[in-house]
């Protein structure tokens, strides 16, 4: 990790304004830095504002720091602007179930449940969900 993060604070270094804050941000996530991913995340939305990438990582970084409650803004944020990308409402599960939220999660589950009807809905959407709600054999069974 610590090598991977060099090479893209030096890409950084090369390109300012280039995608490379995303890739340090994603290292530290990977490298379980939550603290420090979250604030590369925000620095790369500030500094390119429309660039909406960052959100679904943040929302990670967020749930993975024990800070569901926000995350969830931010994955609803995501999820309006991906039209309701089934792996976004997968992890707001995660998030609103984590947050206390219950109702809220089982609700989105629902979502997924009824979408799945009518199209395809990745499998991962629902282990994410299923273990966001600590119901990890119903997650098991999915796949």
């Amino acid at each position: 990790m610590e090598e991977a993060l060099a090479w893209a604070r030096r890409a950084r270094e090369l390109d300012p304004l280039g995608t490379s804050g995303h890739r340090i941000a994603w290292t530290l996530l990977n490298a379980r830095r939550y603290d420090e991913a979250i604030r590369k995340f925000r620095d790369v939305l500030a500094v390119r504002p429309d660039d909406r990438f960052p959100l679904v990582p943040l929302g990670w970084a967020l749930i993975c720091n024990d800070q569901a409650k926000e995350a969830i803004p931010v994955l609803e944020e995501a999820a309006a602007i991906s039209d309701r990308s089934p792996g976004v409402i997968g992890a707001l599960v995660w998030a609103y179930a984590h947050a206390g939220r219950r109702p809220d999660a089982l609700r989105l589950l629902g979502e997924l449940k009824r979408r799945q009807q009518t199209g395809y809905v990745p499998a991962g959407a629902f282990v994410t969900a299923y273990v966001g709600l600590d119901n990890n054999d119903e997650g098991i069974r999915v796949v």
